[in-house]
């Protein structure tokens, strides 16, 4: 491959090494997106993309999720159009392909093209790039707006045209309405200009970006609204490994090491030290890792519990640049071995730690059906309630699927349904004819008047829509 690449242009080699990125980002995220059900979070955007008004999607976003309303907008246009629901996937499964190869492009710059090329295998392989690259969330498109932003924003930088101003505002727009988190990245931006090359231009890339900012300001009560709605609040409480391990816990799938996660920060602080060292655009780029990540952690730390790794994809793509450049600083000899290396270990983690993601929901839906379900029937549930009424409720035919009160005083029902995750609910089931789902149990058992003590005591919760003769729902 390298002999055949050595023998075109490094503009081409370039572009080759970016199609290969895409394409490989395109293979990890499109059977996803087509096989996988739709979890918890993604059945709340799909609810509001498909409402039937504008206002109404608006209002039905501030009221459940904590974005802003970008992402929602593009993917209600398309459903409009009768673009089925779960093929909006694709905005993430594309924002993901162009991060990958565009990655790759603007690592080039920075060094040589080996480099380049693992900073775009990161942006594929890397856990929460195809973890969040084929899903019905923002967080594809906003790690895209990012990137977008900072190549607009170093364009500008270079030549302050009006044309370029104009993309710049444009980028900060797109990405401010996708995100709020982008803010952060635009802090580093804001940075970068007062320090560096733009300096002569200060007012017309800070009106600008000013500009850019307007669609958020008109947006800020509905803002304030998701905040004070609560939704921030499932968040963990501020804590120093947790801070310390973002880098880690974006590219590596479960819980990190500690010792793997500070090697990762370490890499990432050193890249950025060297891209800091390199030229303007490696300055930008090195802002672009490390001032999201730090903002996020002092307002964290401060009060307000913003954090999840998810909600610093915006950081990710300048991340990957980062941990090339630490490698390709290296002597040459022991750069290339080191980058081989790493992306070896990078393929190797991604082959071990690919499994499934989310449950079966669809399959789960469709058995309880052919248990013979229907709306008067409660479920009982071993597993996270929540995690599970949403999805079945989007699978389910018929009323809205929620998590019960309790059981109805003096009513009884001709049956129950169990739907066990693990084993915690299997002892109610034993003897009963079960279907399964890899490691879900479904099965209908006859109502009885202890049920409920017994299923209280294995941890189980009720679900039943409005029509349940024996659940009350509130």
């Amino acid at each position: 491959m390298s002999a055949r690449l050595s023998h075109l242009s490094p503009r081409l080699q370039t572009a080759v090494v970016a199609v290969a990125a895409a394409a490989l980002s395109a293979a990890v995220n499109v059977p996803r997106a087509v096989e996988t059900a739709f979890w918890q979070d993604e059945v709340g955007s799909a609810r509001v993309i498909t409402v039937s008004s504008p206002l109404s999607m608006l209002r039905a976003l501030v009221g459940t999720e904590n974005h802003p309303p970008a992402f929602y907008s593009l993917a209600w246009i398309l459903d409009r159009v009768g673009v089925p629901v779960v093929w909006d996937r694709a905005i993430s499964v594309l924002a993901a392909m162009v991060v990958s190869g565009l990655v790759v492009f603007y690592a080039r710059r920075m060094m040589p093209l080996w480099g380049a090329g693992l900073a775009g295998l990161v942006t594929a392989l890397g856990w929460q790039f195809w973890r969040h690259g084929w899903e019905l969330r923002p967080y594809s498109l906003f790690a895209l707006t990012c990137l977008l932003f900072v190549l607009a924003l170093e364009r500008a930088a270079e030549q302050p045209t009006r044309r370029r101003l104009a993309l710049l505002a444009g980028a900060v727009a797109a990405g401010v309405m996708t995100h709020y988190f982008f803010l952060f990245t635009l802090c580093g931006g804001v940075l970068w200009v007062y320090l560096g090359p733009a300096r002569e231009d200060l007012r017309r890339m800070f009106v600008a970006m000013g500009v850019g900012l307007a669609p958020l300001v008109v947006w800020l009560p509905a803002f304030y609204k998701q905040f004070e709605g609560g939704g921030f609040q499932t968040n963990p409480d501020f804590s120093l490994r947790s801070a310390l391990e973002t880098y880690g816990a974006l590219l590596v799938r479960g819980e990190v090491n500690l010792l793997l996660a500070l090697l990762v920060l370490a890499l990432v602080l050193l890249g950025a030290l060297r891209l800091w060292r390199l030229s303007d655009t490696g300055r930008l780029c090195a802002l672009g890792a490390v001032v999201p990540v730090a903002l996020a952690s002092v307002v964290w730390l401060a009060g307000p519990d913003i954090y999840t790794v998810k909600n610093l994809m915006g950081a990710a793509p300048f991340v990957a640049v980062a941990i090339a450049a630490a490698l390709t600083a290296l002597p040459r000899s022991l750069a290339v071995v080191a980058t081989a290396l790493a992306a070896v270990l990078l393929v190797v983690g991604y082959v071990d730690r690919r499994g499934q993601i989310i449950p079966d929901y669809d399959l789960v839906a469709a058995a309880l059906v052919r248990e013979g379900w229907n709306e008067q029937d409660p479920i009982l549930v071993f597993g996270p309630p929540y995690q599970l009424a949403h999805p079945l409720d989007w699978y389910l035919p018929g009323d809205r699927l929620e998590v019960a009160a309790g059981w109805r005083n003096g009513s009884s029902c001709e049956r129950v349904f169990v739907v066990s995750v693990g084993g915690r609910g299997r002892g109610l089931i034993a003897g009963v004819p079960t279907r399964h789902v890899r490691r879900i149990a479904i099965a209908s058992v006859p109502y009885r008047p202890d049920l409920a003590g017994e299923a209280r005591l294995r941890g189980g919760r009720l679900l039943a829509t409005r029509a349940a003769r024996c659940a009350r729902v509130a």
